[in-house]
């Protein structure tokens, strides 16, 4: 069965003032033989997850993986309205009281259904971080979350990780982002719409430099 990637809501991130960072995750929709939801943003968003939900004749009940990529609450804000779900947050996986064996820290993938939607890790911005691979009718979408803040992100390693991300792990960032470009036909950022990755993409972005 193909799965359905949609779009609940584009991320953004915008800095006001030199005190003032505004920002709020783009939420993704999988769906398919397992309903999956990526990044539930905060608290005051729950409306508009609800709606999408319903357009799409879906309940909360109806999604069996929820997964934040990483453990920072922007990214998990209505976690708790899926009550009958796996919870992944970062590394944690959890079904309500259970803490489930997690593959992550052990630089492993969880398998949700084979190679067609899998969780791996992709540690970065935290060393936590990890990111959603789904196999759609248009190719691999990679769901990664703060791994990449928007399209813009693609020209500048040192820039976007030291300075507008910041990072904890660099390098761990460095090297997670160039695996993802690697695979992903398509990658979802952590704070914007979700964006091709060609071969001239990929071309461009593996033979850089990073200093």
């Amino acid at each position: 069965m193909v799965y359905e990637v949609v779009i609940v809501h584009e991320g953004y991130i915008n800095e006001e003032d030199d005190y003032t960072l505004r920002k709020n995750c783009t939420c993704t929709l999988i769906k398919g033989k397992v309903n999956v939801i990526v990044n539930t943003m905060t608290p005051w968003d729950k409306s508009q997850i609800l709606s999408v939900l319903k357009d799409h004749k879906l309940e909360t009940s109806d999604i069996k993986y929820v997964i934040s990529t990483q453990p920072t609450s922007g990214f998990a804000g209505n976690n708790f309205m899926f009550e009958n779900s796996y919870h992944i947050v970062g590394h944690a996986y959890t079904q309500k009281n259970t803490y489930l064996f997690e593959p992550f820290s052990y630089g492993n993938p969880l398998c949700i259904d084979g190679d067609d939607l899998k969780v791996i890790p992709t540690s970065g911005c935290t060393l936590k971080d990890v990111s959603v691979l789904v196999k759609t009718a248009d190719g691999i979408v990679a769901i990664t979350g703060a791994l990449f803040l928007n399209e813009e992100d693609l020209k500048n390693d040192y820039k976007s990780i030291r300075f507008c991300n910041g990072s904890y792990f660099p390098q761990n960032q460095i090297h997670s982002r160039r695996m993802i470009v690697k695979i992903a036909n398509y990658i979802i950022p952590g704070y914007g719409k979700m964006f091709e990755v060609d071969e001239n993409v990929k071309k461009s972005f593996l033979d850089r430099i990073i200093l």
